[in-house]
């Protein structure tokens, strides 16, 4: 493409797939709420880049893009970490 990719993008889509998988796996409330915060995400998304060049959407994809990556991963990697703890050993 001629430039690299953005280590959020690399992150972000390397660890949603994964994550939403494994949510659905254990079936978690923090799964759901990070796969909620992501379609949120993309709704701004893709109003943004349909055409809705307002500065406020422009804010709100950059600002909830990294909140939802960094707070959904945290919540996800916690609830794998406390449904591992529930299993019998």
């Amino acid at each position: 493409m001629g430039f690299p990719i953005h280590i959020h993008f690399r992150v972000h889509h390397t660890t949603t797939a994964t994550l939403a998988w494994a949510m659905w796996q254990h079936r978690t409330v923090s799964g759901a709420l990070f796969s909620i915060a992501n379609v949120i995400m993309h709704i701004f998304l893709y109003a943004y880049f349909g055409g809705m060049r307002h500065k406020a959407i422009f804010w709100v994809v950059r600002i909830w893009g990294h909140v939802q990556l960094i707070v959904g991963v945290a919540m996800c990697m916690a609830s794998i970490l406390v449904k591992a703890q529930q299993l019998p050993h």
